[in-house]
C-alpha cells in the first residue's frame, strides 16, 4: 500500500518562446501526495541542448528533497525544445519515473519531426511500457521506469488532482511556464 503523503517530485519543461531569449526553464515541485506543498527546484538548460536528462539529474540529486523522494513525475516525456530519457533518469537518480502524457507517443512519426532525436532514444521510447489510464474522465497514457513492484494505478490515484493528472506534476507545469512568461516578458 502506497502512503497518501508520500514524496512526490513533479517536473516541467517550458521552452522560451523567443530563441534569443535563451533558456529553457526546468521546475520541479515536491508533493506529498496530492495533498501539500514541500518544495520548488529549478534548473535552465540552453536551448542548443537537447536531452535534458542530466540537467534534470543533477537539479534532483542536488536537492535537500533528495533523500525522501519516492517518484519522479514528468508531465511529458518530449517538448519542441528537448526530451527527457526516463529510464536513465530513473538509473541515475535511483528513484521510479514516469511521464504523464495526454496523447500517446507516436515514435514512428518522430523521425520526421523537425527536433531529430538520437536512434538509442527512439528505441529507448519505442520499448517503454505505456498504460492507458483514466482518471475525471479524461485518458492519459503513462510511460515509467524503474517502477519494479511499485502498483502504477495505485500510485497514480495517491498522486492525482481533480484534473486526473498527478498534482506535482500539474503544478511544476505551471510554474515552468509563468516563470518563462515573467522572465521574458520583455523580450519583444
Amino acid at each position: 500500500m502506497i502512503k497518501k503523503e508520500i514524496r512526490v517530485l513533479g517536473v516541467s519543461f517550458a521552452a522560451p518562446r523567443h530563441r534569443r531569449s535563451g533558456l529553457i526553464q526546468v521546475v520541479g515541485v515536491v508533493y506529498r501526495g496530492s495533498r501539500w506543498l514541500e518544495g520548488v527546484m529549478r534548473t535552465t538548460v540552453p536551448p542548443e541542448v537537447r536531452d535534458l536528462t542530466p540537467r534534470i539529474t543533477k537539479m534532483v540529486t542536488s536537492s535537500p528533497h533528495y533523500p525522501q523522494l519516492r517518484v519522479i513525475v514528468l508531465d511529458e516525456l518530449i517538448t519542441r525544445s528537448g526530451y527527457a530519457d526516463i529510464e536513465a533518469l530513473s538509473k541515475k537518480t535511483k528513484v521510479p519515473v514516469i511521464a504523464v502524457a495526454r496523447q500517446k507517443i507516436p515514435v514512428r512519426r518522430l523521425t520526421d519531426a523537425p527536433m531529430r532525436l538520437p536512434e538509442r532514444t527512439m528505441k529507448a521510447l519505442g520499448s517503454l511500457p505505456c498504460t492507458r489510464w483514466k482518471a475525471r474522465g479524461k485518458t492519459f497514457f503513462v510511460y515509467s521506469a524503474g517502477l519494479g513492484k511499485v502498483n502504477l494505478e495505485e500510485l497514480l490515484e495517491v498522486c492525482a488532482s481533480r484534473e486526473g493528472l498527478p498534482e506535482a506534476a500539474r503544478v511544476a507545469r505551471i510554474t515552468a511556464f509563468a516563470l518563462e512568461r515573467f522572465l521574458f516578458s520583455g523580450v519583444p
